[in-house]
């Protein structure tokens, strides 16, 4: 396993396949890859998404890639392998200069209130714990046009510049090792004030309660919903995420 607290990773690059997260697969029943492994792909044949939603891309446009991870957390804990990448995402485009940077519960991230990127996480549990996780992640980088996709949204249609995908690869998944290392409470308070503009639909555990309602604002540590006639506010610090 690759230490975590090294500033290095593998990326494969192939200009075709199936999909990133099946090569992994494929992989994984031969042999045991490095921790932060990263295949990427200039284009897939059956890119999916969450709830195996098809991922529409064109060739050599975008960045498609899969980092294996192996984070041996227990199963109730899978929501953060959904928080660190996005996260990672939302601060990379931030910086970068992009604004209006927003995640969409639980894994789509948004610009100005349009689609730039979607997460797709698949789990291999042994013995109750995630041994290993697979984390997918579509970036649109250079494509301008979306056919069959209302509200998709580019680096390039955003900024007006084209760059290079193999950077966006590379920013990602270092930022991903560098939050890694904060912690889960620490990324989740991150990802919290991502979330998608008020009047958005959360639901969120706290005391071994789930609540949901729809967002009212995030402000002071504090997450406020509105639920069914009710004004509920809850510590950020001691909320997790109801996934649906």
């Amino acid at each position: 396993m690759i230490d975590s607290n090294r500033d290095f990773f593998v990326i494969c690059h192939f200009d075709e396949l199936t999909s990133t997260q099946d090569e992994f697969k494929r992989i994984l029943g031969k042999n045991t890859p490095p921790e932060w492994s990263v295949i990427s792909a200039g284009y897939q044949t059956r890119g999916r998404g969450r709830r195996y939603k098809k991922w529409f891309s064109k060739a050599g446009e975008n960045a498609l890639f899969t980092v294996y991870f192996q984070p041996g957390l227990d199963t109730e804990h899978a929501y953060f392998l959904y928080q660190l990448p996005a996260v990672a995402l939302a601060k990379v485009l931030e910086t970068h200069g992009l604004k209006n940077v927003s995640i969409k519960y639980p894994n789509d991230i948004l610009v100005n209130g349009k689609k730039i990127a979607g997460i797709l996480v698949e789990n291999i549990i042994k013995n109750k714990k995630i041994h290993a996780s697979l984390i997918g992640i579509g970036l649109n980088v250079n494509q301008t046009e979306f056919p069959g996709r209302l509200g998709a949204v580019s680096v390039l249609s955003e900024t007006g510049k084209e760059t290079e995908v193999n950077e966006w690869i590379i920013r990602i998944v270092s930022q991903m090792k560098k939050l890694y290392r904060y912690g889960a409470y620490a990324i989740f308070s991150k990802y919290v004030y991502y979330w998608h503009t008020p009047g958005e639909k959360a639901g969120v555990m706290f005391e071994n309660n789930t609540f949901e309602g729809k967002i009212i604002s995030i402000k002071d540590d504090l997450l406020t919903l509105h639920q069914e006639g009710r004004i509920l506010s809850f510590p950020i610090n001691k909320i997790i995420p109801a996934l649906k």
